[in-house]
C-alpha cells in the first residue's frame, strides 16, 4: 500500500487486479485511472478505464468524450509498440502477432446482437474485467512476450470495437462511417 501511496505502477496494477478480483470495482477504477494517467501509462488501464467512461460503471460517469480519448490512446500506444516490437521479435525469429484469447472485458456481454452498444444498465455493466497482466516492454521470445501479444490483441479488438461503435453512432466525436469501418 505504501508503493501505491507513492504512485508505483507496478503496485497500482497489482492491487487494481486484487481490488477487481474482490468485487470492489469503484475502488479498483480509481487505480486504474492512476495507472492509465502516468507516463507512460499502461494500456490495460487505459482500456479498462476508458471502456468505464464508455459504459458508464465502476464509479465513472458515462462521457463518451473522454472514453474516445482513452481507447485511442490504448490503440495508440499499442500500435507503437507493435512496430517497435517487429524488429526484435523478427531477430529473435518470434511472430509479432496477437495470440488468440478470448476478450478481457466483456464488451460481447455488453453488446446486444443488434451490434449497438449497450446501455450502461445492463447486467453486466457493473463490473469490467482487466486483462492479463503483461510486462510494459517485454523482451522478445518467451512467455511475456505471448502474454503481451494477446495483451495488445485485447486491446486492439476491444478498444477498436467500441471506437468503431462510437464513429458509426457519433458518440463523442462527429459521425464518420469510413472512420467506423476503419
Amino acid at each position: 500500500m505504501q508503493a501505491v501511496q507513492l504512485q508505483n505502477q507496478s503496485a497500482l496494477l497489482a492491487v487494481a487486479a486484487l481490488l477487481d478480483a474482490a468485487g470492489q470495482h469503484t475502488d479498483a477504477m480509481r487505480l486504474w485511472k492512476k495507472a492509465a494517467k502516468q507516463q507512460p501509462g499502461d494500456v490495460r488501464a487505459q482500456l479498462l478505464y476508458g471502456l468505464a467512461l464508455y459504459r458508464g460503471v465502476c464509479g465513472c460517469v458515462q462521457d463518451p468524450e473522454d472514453a474516445r480519448i482513452w481507447l485511442t490512446r490504448a490503440v495508440k500506444q499499442v500500435q507503437g509498440e507493435q512496430v517497435a516490437a517487429a524488429p526484435a521479435a523478427a531477430a529473435a525469429g518470434e511472430q509479432v502477432a496477437a495470440a488468440p484469447a478470448a476478450a478481457a472485458v466483456a464488451v460481447a456481454a455488453a453488446l446486444p446482437a443488434a451490434g449497438a452498444p449497450a446501455p450502461a444498465d445492463t447486467a453486466a455493466a457493473d463490473t469490467l474485467t482487466a486483462p492479463a497482466a503483461a510486462p510494459a516492454a517485454p523482451a522478445a521470445g518467451g512467455r511475456e512476450a505471448r502474454v503481451a501479444a494477446q495483451l495488445r490483441g485485447d486491446v486492439l479488438r476491444q478498444a477498436g470495437l467500441v471506437l468503431g461503435y462510437m464513429a458509426h453512432d457519433g458518440e463523442g466525436c462527429k459521425a464518420d462511417p469510413e472512420e467506423a469501418v476503419r
